[in-house]
């Protein structure tokens, strides 16, 4: 699947979840995609660019960390990497730097060859490409998580999208884009987008997202939702 292209206009990724219990000091894998069109070599200008930039990513100062967001670029014109980190808005800055280094070894494991990648873990996101795709809304690629038990009250089930519909409005007041509903410490809920987008835009994105997730998930005690 091709990362760089979509029928959409703006760029958007965020995390859904609800009733998830996050250990936030052991990055947890969620899912990877890479691009099936482009590649490179592992002689290549490009691959020196992306080894720099993920070095980047995983190594900065405290300071880098702090707004769990950043955008950044390696390399120039044909070999431009251009790259993306969203952590979940309440981790610590140590937690997000442990889940944005595992990401990105991971995601190099994976995608060995791939120009264009995503990976998603239930603390953060990482994607890198050859083409910006900052402030560019792409619906695909995505996918839904969700944990095999079922909520045992059927009356109950609905109920977390309830929730979540509100949060998708509270999270477009919100200068960080992140709204957070917290019940106890095994009942939760948190929709985020990347502050590359704007409020309205998140908006749609969270509400197609949750559309399309919503009957694979509907009834589960635990579900994660993502895309680009």
């Amino acid at each position: 699947m091709d990362l760089s292209k979509s029928n959409c206009v703006i760029t958007c990724y965020f995390f859904l979840f609800s009733f998830l219990v996050v250990n936030s000091s052991d990055p947890h894998f969620a899912n990877t995609n890479c691009s099936d069109s482009r590649s490179f070599t592992s002689d290549s200008i490009y691959k020196s660019n992306l080894d720099s930039l993920l070095t980047n990513f995983s190594t900065a100062a405290d300071p880098f960390y702090a707004s769990r967001f950043q955008t950044d670029t390696s390399g120039q014109g044909s070999d431009i990497v251009y790259g993306m980190f969203l952590c979940e808005g309440q981790v610590s800055i140590d937690n997000c730097r442990e889940c944005i280094k595992v990401a990105a070894r991971v995601v190099v494991d994976t995608c060995t060859i791939q120009k264009s990648a995503i990976t998603w873990y239930e603390n953060c996101m990482l994607r890198y490409s050859d083409t910006n795709f900052t402030g560019v809304m792409e619906t695909v690629p995505s996918y839904v998580r969700t944990r095999l038990k079922d909520i045992a009250d059927p009356n109950l089930r609905s109920k977390p999208f309830t929730l979540i519909y509100k949060l998708i409005g509270t999270v477009q007041e919100s200068e960080d884009l992140y709204a957070y509903a917290k019940k106890d410490e095994r009942n939760y809920w948190i929709v985020q987008c990347t502050r590359d987008i704007n409020a309205s835009v998140c908006g749609t994105c969270l509400n197609t997202l949750i559309k399309e997730g919503e009957e694979k998930s509907r009834g589960k005690i635990g579900w994660h939702l993502a895309n680009v």
